[in-house]
């Protein structure tokens, strides 16, 4: 059976700002059709979006630098050693990564999956993404899913000291990004008022 397209017949301002005086049948309706319009949104096409939204994580340490980058998808990876090990090859190779996770069932359609065990529920992985100038290169990086096994096992005796250094890379490089905001708007008000006094 076709399921409906919501969001052709409830207003969008519904689904996403409901009212303070909503009933709890009512507020059960604005929810199961929010899932019906998630449900059909492609997953082909969250893909092509997300490297536009900016959400999920990143190993870039400067974030300011992560902004101004193009990133191209890569691959999507549901078990934990796989990720451990692209993060452990691309750490040595100078390949930045972004990934934002997809969920599972269950979290991403709550309301019609009540009734799926938590044994069944699907798990829709971790989409990963490469700067499109080093997509060829890690292309060919992950071709051999036996060798990342053995680098997932590098990375457990690695992976606790480089995050212990990117977190202290990463809160040097906010604070180099706050000092030098600050001293923008200073240097903005600076002339502001020298046009108002002049």
């Amino acid at each position: 059976m076709a399921l409906p397209a919501a969001t052709s017949y409830v207003p969008l301002c519904l689904l996403l700002h409901p009212s303070q005086g909503m009933t709890p049948p009512e507020e059960s309706v604005r929810l199961l059709f929010l899932s019906l319009a998630m449900w059909r949104f492609p997953l082909q096409r969250r893909k092509q979006i997300l490297p536009q939204q900016k959400k999920g994580w990143t190993t870039v340490v400067d974030l300011e630098e992560y902004k101004k980058m193009t990133w191209s998808y890569l691959t999507n990876v549901k078990q934990t050693w796989q990720y451990d090990g692209i993060a452990y090859i691309f750490r040595k190779r100078g390949i930045h990564l972004y990934g934002r996770d997809c969920g599972s069932l269950k979290m991403n359609h709550p309301i019609l999956t009540i009734g799926i065990p938590q044994h069944k529920d699907k798990n829709y992985g971790v989409d990963l993404y490469v700067p499109v100038e080093k997509k060829a290169q890690a292309l060919s990086l992950i071709k051999d899913w036996d060798r990342i096994r053995e680098y997932a096992e590098l990375e457990q005796q690695e992976g606790k000291a480089a995050h212990k250094a990117f977190e202290a890379a990463a809160t040097e490089a906010k604070q180099r990004n706050a000092e030098k905001k600050r001293a923008a708007r200073r240097e903005k008000f600076g002339r502001m008022r020298a046009q108002l006094f002049s």
